[in-house]
Protein backbone atom coordinates (compact mmCIF):
# COMPACT_ATOMS: atom_id res chain seq x y z
CA UNK A 1 0.00 0.00 0.00
CA UNK A 2 1.25 3.65 -0.69
CA UNK A 3 2.25 6.35 1.95
CA UNK A 4 -0.25 8.19 0.73
CA UNK A 5 -3.30 5.41 1.31
CA UNK A 6 -2.61 4.33 5.02
CA UNK A 7 -5.69 5.47 7.10
CA UNK A 8 -5.16 6.33 10.04
CA UNK A 9 -7.45 8.75 12.62
CA UNK A 10 -6.24 11.83 13.00
CA UNK A 11 -6.70 15.68 14.27
CA UNK A 12 -5.84 18.52 12.93
CA UNK A 13 -4.53 21.42 15.01
CA UNK A 14 -4.39 24.97 13.74
CA UNK A 15 -2.25 27.47 15.19
CA UNK A 16 -3.87 30.84 15.60
CA UNK A 17 -2.72 32.24 18.72
CA UNK A 18 -0.08 34.79 17.54
CA UNK A 19 -0.46 38.38 17.73
CA UNK A 20 -0.05 39.33 13.81
CA UNK A 21 2.42 42.52 15.28
CA UNK A 22 3.80 42.91 11.91
CA UNK A 23 0.53 42.63 9.48
CA UNK A 24 -1.34 44.78 11.93
CA UNK A 25 -4.92 42.77 12.09
CA UNK A 26 -5.54 38.69 12.13
CA UNK A 27 -3.78 37.19 9.31
CA UNK A 28 -6.21 33.75 9.48
CA UNK A 29 -9.17 35.88 7.98
CA UNK A 30 -7.34 37.77 5.77
CA UNK A 31 -8.30 36.52 2.43
CA UNK A 32 -6.42 35.11 -0.09
CA UNK A 33 -7.86 33.70 -3.06
CA UNK A 34 -11.65 33.25 -2.94
CA UNK A 35 -11.42 32.93 0.99
CA UNK A 36 -10.10 33.49 3.60
CA UNK A 37 -6.07 31.50 4.98
CA UNK A 38 -8.07 29.58 7.70
CA UNK A 39 -11.12 28.94 5.67
CA UNK A 40 -8.88 27.52 2.62
CA UNK A 41 -6.60 25.69 5.55
CA UNK A 42 -9.81 23.99 6.77
CA UNK A 43 -11.57 22.77 3.46
CA UNK A 44 -8.17 21.47 2.35
CA UNK A 45 -8.07 19.24 5.78
CA UNK A 46 -11.42 18.53 6.50
CA UNK A 47 -11.97 15.35 3.73
CA UNK A 48 -8.42 13.70 5.56
CA UNK A 49 -9.09 14.36 9.22
CA UNK A 50 -11.61 13.20 11.95
CA UNK A 51 -11.26 15.96 13.94
CA UNK A 52 -10.24 19.79 13.19
CA UNK A 53 -9.25 22.02 16.23
CA UNK A 54 -8.11 25.60 16.33
CA UNK A 55 -6.14 27.21 19.50
CA UNK A 56 -6.52 30.67 19.81
CA UNK A 57 -6.67 33.46 22.26
CA UNK A 58 -9.85 34.70 20.72
CA UNK A 59 -12.18 31.77 20.92
CA UNK A 60 -15.29 34.19 19.91
CA UNK A 61 -13.53 35.08 16.43
CA UNK A 62 -13.46 31.74 15.32
CA UNK A 63 -17.12 30.18 16.79
CA UNK A 64 -18.62 30.43 12.94
CA UNK A 65 -16.04 27.73 11.50
CA UNK A 66 -17.54 24.54 12.76
CA UNK A 67 -14.89 23.74 14.52
CA UNK A 68 -13.24 22.31 17.78
CA UNK A 69 -12.02 25.26 19.92
CA UNK A 70 -9.62 25.58 22.53
CA UNK A 71 -7.35 28.02 24.09
CA UNK A 72 -3.50 28.30 25.82
CA UNK A 73 -3.02 26.10 29.07
CA UNK A 74 0.51 27.69 29.38
CA UNK A 75 0.34 30.69 27.47
CA UNK A 76 2.32 33.36 26.17
CA UNK A 77 5.02 31.17 24.79
CA UNK A 78 4.16 30.97 21.25
CA UNK A 79 3.89 28.30 18.78
CA UNK A 80 4.79 25.23 21.76
CA UNK A 81 1.64 26.61 23.86
CA UNK A 82 -0.08 26.46 21.26
CA UNK A 83 0.63 22.77 20.04
CA UNK A 84 0.44 21.55 23.57
CA UNK A 85 -2.51 22.66 24.42
CA UNK A 86 -4.05 21.40 20.80
CA UNK A 87 -2.51 18.17 21.80
CA UNK A 88 -4.02 17.74 24.74
CA UNK A 89 -7.67 18.48 23.33
CA UNK A 90 -7.41 16.07 20.95
CA UNK A 91 -8.88 12.83 21.18
CA UNK A 92 -6.14 11.14 18.49
CA UNK A 93 -2.83 9.85 18.99
CA UNK A 94 -1.60 11.51 15.42
CA UNK A 95 -2.25 15.25 15.14
CA UNK A 96 -1.13 17.39 11.71
CA UNK A 97 0.15 20.97 13.39
CA UNK A 98 -0.58 23.99 10.37
CA UNK A 99 0.09 27.52 11.10
CA UNK A 100 -2.99 29.81 9.93
CA UNK A 101 -1.11 31.47 7.77
CA UNK A 102 -0.24 29.16 5.21
CA UNK A 103 -2.65 29.70 2.20
CA UNK A 104 -1.82 26.99 -0.15
CA UNK A 105 -1.30 23.98 2.38
CA UNK A 106 -1.81 20.49 0.04
CA UNK A 107 -3.51 17.85 1.70
CA UNK A 108 -1.79 15.14 -0.66
CA UNK A 109 1.41 16.52 1.81
CA UNK A 110 -0.28 16.23 4.93
CA UNK A 111 -1.31 12.54 4.47
CA UNK A 112 1.96 11.45 3.23
CA UNK A 113 3.59 13.11 6.72
CA UNK A 114 0.87 11.34 8.82
CA UNK A 115 2.01 7.68 6.58
CA UNK A 116 4.79 8.37 7.78
CA UNK A 117 4.26 9.03 11.59
CA UNK A 118 4.10 5.29 12.96
CA UNK A 119 7.40 4.61 14.69
CA UNK A 120 7.97 8.79 15.50
CA UNK A 121 6.80 11.10 18.05
CA UNK A 122 6.21 13.13 15.03
CA UNK A 123 7.32 14.05 11.05
CA UNK A 124 8.93 17.29 10.23
CA UNK A 125 9.44 18.01 6.60
CA UNK A 126 12.80 19.97 5.82
CA UNK A 127 12.64 22.18 3.37
CA UNK A 128 16.56 22.88 2.25
CA UNK A 129 18.25 23.83 5.17
CA UNK A 130 15.52 24.65 6.55
CA UNK A 131 12.83 22.48 9.16
CA UNK A 132 9.01 23.26 8.34
CA UNK A 133 7.65 22.36 12.21
CA UNK A 134 4.40 24.39 12.07
CA UNK A 135 3.64 22.17 9.08
CA UNK A 136 4.37 18.71 11.00
CA UNK A 137 2.86 15.84 12.61
CA UNK A 138 3.24 15.11 16.27
CA UNK A 139 1.97 12.51 18.57
CA UNK A 140 0.54 12.72 21.58
CA UNK A 141 4.02 11.14 23.33
CA UNK A 142 5.82 14.82 22.68
CA UNK A 143 3.07 16.44 25.79
CA UNK A 144 5.92 15.86 28.44
CA UNK A 145 8.69 17.69 26.05
CA UNK A 146 6.27 19.95 25.52
CA UNK A 147 5.53 20.47 29.15
CA UNK A 148 9.18 20.61 30.32
CA UNK A 149 9.96 22.97 27.76
CA UNK A 150 7.18 25.59 28.90
CA UNK A 151 8.07 25.38 32.04
CA UNK A 152 11.13 26.27 31.95
CA UNK A 153 10.74 28.85 29.48
CA UNK A 154 12.29 27.45 26.37
CA UNK A 155 10.17 28.60 23.40
CA UNK A 156 12.00 27.67 20.39
CA UNK A 157 10.58 24.90 18.24
CA UNK A 158 14.82 23.34 18.00
CA UNK A 159 14.36 23.16 21.67
CA UNK A 160 11.69 20.90 21.41
CA UNK A 161 12.40 19.12 18.40
CA UNK A 162 15.43 17.88 19.78
CA UNK A 163 14.08 16.57 22.88
CA UNK A 164 11.81 13.77 21.50
CA UNK A 165 12.32 11.31 18.18
CA UNK A 166 11.07 12.91 15.26
CA UNK A 167 11.54 11.79 11.73
CA UNK A 168 12.67 14.64 9.27
CA UNK A 169 11.62 13.86 5.58
CA UNK A 170 13.40 15.89 3.07
CA UNK A 171 12.59 17.16 -0.55
CA UNK A 172 13.54 13.82 -2.28
CA UNK A 173 10.64 12.16 -0.23
CA UNK A 174 7.76 14.30 -0.07
CA UNK A 175 8.38 16.76 -3.48
CA UNK A 176 6.24 14.44 -5.69
CA UNK A 177 3.19 16.30 -3.16
CA UNK A 178 3.42 19.61 -5.27
CA UNK A 179 5.61 23.08 -5.31
CA UNK A 180 7.09 22.92 -1.79
CA UNK A 181 7.98 26.55 -1.52
CA UNK A 182 4.26 27.72 -2.39
CA UNK A 183 2.86 25.02 0.19
CA UNK A 184 5.29 26.44 2.98
CA UNK A 185 4.58 29.62 2.00
CA UNK A 186 3.65 31.58 5.21
CA UNK A 187 2.21 35.23 5.23
CA UNK A 188 3.33 37.64 7.85
CA UNK A 189 3.89 40.80 6.23
CA UNK A 190 1.54 43.14 3.57
CA UNK A 191 4.16 42.06 1.17
CA UNK A 192 3.93 38.40 1.83
CA UNK A 193 0.50 38.85 1.58
CA UNK A 194 0.33 40.86 -2.01
CA UNK A 195 2.32 37.80 -3.27
CA UNK A 196 0.05 35.49 -2.05
CA UNK A 197 -2.35 37.02 -3.93
CA UNK A 198 -0.93 37.16 -7.09
CA UNK A 199 -0.24 33.27 -6.55
CA UNK A 200 -3.84 32.42 -5.72
CA UNK A 201 -4.97 34.46 -8.90
CA UNK A 202 -2.51 32.55 -11.09
CA UNK A 203 -3.43 29.70 -9.78
CA UNK A 204 -7.23 30.31 -10.23
CA UNK A 205 -6.56 31.55 -14.05
CA UNK A 206 -5.18 28.49 -14.58
CA UNK A 207 -7.10 25.54 -17.26
CA UNK A 208 -8.67 22.77 -15.10
CA UNK A 209 -6.86 19.34 -15.73
CA UNK A 210 -8.42 17.25 -18.05
CA UNK A 211 -7.05 13.05 -18.70
CA UNK A 212 -9.19 10.67 -21.17
CA UNK A 213 -9.84 7.60 -20.35
CA UNK A 214 -9.64 5.84 -23.59
CA UNK A 215 -9.57 2.10 -24.68
CA UNK A 216 -11.19 -0.37 -27.14
CA UNK A 217 -14.58 -1.28 -26.70
CA UNK A 218 -14.88 -3.70 -24.12
CA UNK A 219 -11.79 -2.60 -22.55
CA UNK A 220 -13.35 -2.04 -19.25
CA UNK A 221 -13.07 2.35 -19.80
CA UNK A 222 -16.41 2.81 -17.80
CA UNK A 223 -15.51 0.76 -14.83
CA UNK A 224 -12.35 2.21 -14.50
CA UNK A 225 -13.98 5.89 -14.53
CA UNK A 226 -16.35 4.30 -11.66
CA UNK A 227 -13.67 3.33 -9.37
CA UNK A 228 -11.88 6.61 -10.14
CA UNK A 229 -14.00 8.71 -9.33
CA UNK A 230 -14.60 7.61 -5.72
CA UNK A 231 -10.70 7.95 -5.27
CA UNK A 232 -10.44 11.45 -6.41
CA UNK A 233 -13.84 12.15 -4.39
CA UNK A 234 -12.28 10.89 -1.05
CA UNK A 235 -9.29 13.26 -1.48
CA UNK A 236 -11.89 16.27 -1.67
CA UNK A 237 -11.49 16.74 -5.49
CA UNK A 238 -14.75 18.17 -7.65
CA UNK A 239 -14.91 16.12 -10.77
CA UNK A 240 -16.57 16.72 -13.84
CA UNK A 241 -17.10 13.61 -16.11
CA UNK A 242 -17.43 13.79 -20.02
CA UNK A 243 -18.63 10.85 -22.14
CA UNK A 244 -18.20 10.64 -26.09
CA UNK A 245 -20.96 8.78 -27.76
CA UNK A 246 -20.63 8.12 -31.34
CA UNK A 247 -24.55 7.84 -31.76
CA UNK A 248 -27.57 10.38 -31.26
CA UNK A 249 -28.82 10.34 -27.72
CA UNK A 250 -31.53 11.96 -25.82
CA UNK A 251 -32.01 12.55 -21.77
CA UNK A 252 -35.03 13.99 -21.84
CA UNK A 253 -38.98 12.23 -21.92
CA UNK A 254 -41.53 12.64 -24.04
CA UNK A 255 -44.43 14.77 -22.71
CA UNK A 256 -42.44 16.21 -20.34
CA UNK A 257 -42.77 20.38 -19.80
CA UNK A 258 -39.08 20.66 -20.82
CA UNK A 259 -39.33 17.88 -24.08
CA UNK A 260 -42.16 20.14 -25.52
CA UNK A 261 -39.97 23.22 -24.90
CA UNK A 262 -37.69 21.86 -27.38
CA UNK A 263 -40.47 20.85 -29.98
CA UNK A 264 -41.41 23.95 -29.77
CA UNK A 265 -38.51 25.55 -31.16
CA UNK A 266 -36.12 26.01 -28.19
CA UNK A 267 -32.29 25.88 -28.80
CA UNK A 268 -31.39 25.79 -25.27
CA UNK A 269 -33.51 23.97 -22.76
CA UNK A 270 -31.96 23.97 -19.38
CA UNK A 271 -34.29 22.30 -15.94
CA UNK A 272 -33.51 23.01 -12.57
CA UNK A 273 -34.25 21.79 -9.27
CA UNK A 274 -32.73 22.41 -5.60
CA UNK A 275 -30.51 19.65 -6.40
CA UNK A 276 -29.12 19.71 -9.99
CA UNK A 277 -29.19 21.37 -13.22
CA UNK A 278 -29.81 20.10 -16.45
CA UNK A 279 -29.03 21.78 -19.92
CA UNK A 280 -29.66 20.19 -23.52
CA UNK A 281 -28.42 22.22 -26.30
CA UNK A 282 -29.09 21.91 -30.12
CA UNK A 283 -26.03 22.26 -32.07
CA UNK A 284 -25.86 21.63 -36.10
CA UNK A 285 -22.75 19.77 -36.09
CA UNK A 286 -20.44 17.87 -33.30
CA UNK A 287 -18.32 20.70 -31.16
CA UNK A 288 -14.77 19.90 -30.57
CA UNK A 289 -13.80 18.40 -26.97
CA UNK A 290 -11.92 21.85 -25.94
CA UNK A 291 -15.32 23.78 -27.35
CA UNK A 292 -17.40 21.06 -24.82
CA UNK A 293 -14.20 21.94 -22.13
CA UNK A 294 -14.86 25.78 -22.09
CA UNK A 295 -18.74 25.11 -20.59
CA UNK A 296 -17.30 22.80 -17.45
CA UNK A 297 -16.58 25.47 -14.65
CA UNK A 298 -16.21 25.33 -10.52
CA UNK A 299 -14.46 21.63 -10.94
CA UNK A 300 -10.52 20.52 -9.94
CA UNK A 301 -10.39 18.15 -12.73
CA UNK A 302 -12.13 16.32 -15.69
CA UNK A 303 -12.29 13.38 -16.73
CA UNK A 304 -13.61 12.57 -19.96
CA UNK A 305 -14.43 8.63 -21.41
CA UNK A 306 -13.11 8.27 -25.25
CA UNK A 307 -12.20 11.35 -26.94
CA UNK A 308 -9.00 8.82 -28.34
CA UNK A 309 -8.48 11.29 -31.17
CA UNK A 310 -8.07 14.49 -28.89
CA UNK A 311 -5.01 16.20 -27.45
CA UNK A 312 -5.70 15.95 -24.01
CA UNK A 313 -3.12 13.73 -21.45
CA UNK A 314 -4.61 9.76 -22.02
CA UNK A 315 -4.73 6.86 -19.39
CA UNK A 316 -5.50 4.08 -21.68
CA UNK A 317 -7.09 0.62 -20.82
CA UNK A 318 -5.83 -2.36 -21.78
CA UNK A 319 -7.57 -5.86 -22.02
CA UNK A 320 -5.36 -8.76 -23.48
CA UNK A 321 -8.64 -10.60 -24.15
CA UNK A 322 -10.20 -7.93 -26.37
CA UNK A 323 -7.41 -6.37 -28.29
CA UNK A 324 -4.01 -7.50 -29.28
CA UNK A 325 -2.26 -3.39 -28.73
CA UNK A 326 -2.38 -0.07 -27.37
CA UNK A 327 -3.69 2.27 -29.02
CA UNK A 328 -1.84 5.63 -28.56
CA UNK A 329 1.41 6.20 -28.68
CA UNK A 330 3.71 6.17 -26.06
CA UNK A 331 4.04 9.92 -25.90
CA UNK A 332 0.29 10.47 -25.49
CA UNK A 333 0.03 8.56 -22.39
CA UNK A 334 0.40 9.43 -18.52
CA UNK A 335 -0.12 5.77 -17.66
CA UNK A 336 -1.60 2.49 -18.80
CA UNK A 337 -3.90 0.07 -16.75
CA UNK A 338 -3.88 -3.43 -17.84
CA UNK A 339 -3.86 -6.57 -17.55
CA UNK A 340 -0.50 -7.61 -18.70
CA UNK A 341 2.66 -5.87 -18.32
CA UNK A 342 3.62 -2.89 -20.80
CA UNK A 343 7.00 -1.56 -20.95
CA UNK A 344 7.22 1.80 -23.21
CA UNK A 345 8.23 4.17 -20.31
CA UNK A 346 4.93 4.65 -19.01
CA UNK A 347 3.40 3.99 -15.77
CA UNK A 348 1.64 0.39 -16.12
CA UNK A 349 -0.85 -0.27 -13.11
CA UNK A 350 -3.26 -3.07 -12.87
CA UNK A 351 -6.71 -2.46 -14.03
CA UNK A 352 -8.19 -2.41 -10.48
CA UNK A 353 -5.63 0.07 -9.18
CA UNK A 354 -7.87 3.25 -8.96
CA UNK A 355 -5.73 4.00 -5.72
CA UNK A 356 -2.42 4.12 -7.80
CA UNK A 357 -4.02 6.08 -10.51
CA UNK A 358 -5.74 8.80 -8.87
CA UNK A 359 -2.50 9.12 -6.64
CA UNK A 360 -0.14 9.62 -10.10
CA UNK A 361 -2.92 11.77 -11.35
CA UNK A 362 -3.06 13.23 -7.95
CA UNK A 363 0.53 14.36 -8.07
CA UNK A 364 0.69 15.28 -11.33
CA UNK A 365 -2.02 17.46 -12.19
CA UNK A 366 -3.50 18.75 -8.74
CA UNK A 367 -0.88 19.18 -6.48
CA UNK A 368 -1.14 23.15 -7.49
CA UNK A 369 -4.79 23.00 -7.09
CA UNK A 370 -3.49 22.70 -2.81
CA UNK A 371 -5.28 26.04 -1.89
Amino acid sequence: MSAMTVAMKAAAIILAGGQSSRMGTNKAFLPVGHQSIIAAIIEELRPIVDEIIVVTNDPASYRHLDVQITTDIIPGQGPLSGIHAGLTLSPHFYNLITACDLPFIHRGLAQKLLAMAPGYDGVVPRQGKYLQPLFAVYTKNCLAALEQCLLHDMRKMTDFCRQVPLRYVDECEIGDCGDLEKIFYNVNTPADLRRARELAEKELQSPIPVISIVGTSNSGKTTLVEKLLPELKKRGYRVATLKHSAHDYDVDHPGKDSWRHAQAGADVVVIASPSKITMIEKVQQEPSLDEILSRIQNVDIIITEGFKRGNKPKIEVFRSCVCQELLCPADELIAIASDIPWDIGVPCLSLDDAVGLAELIEARFLAKKSR
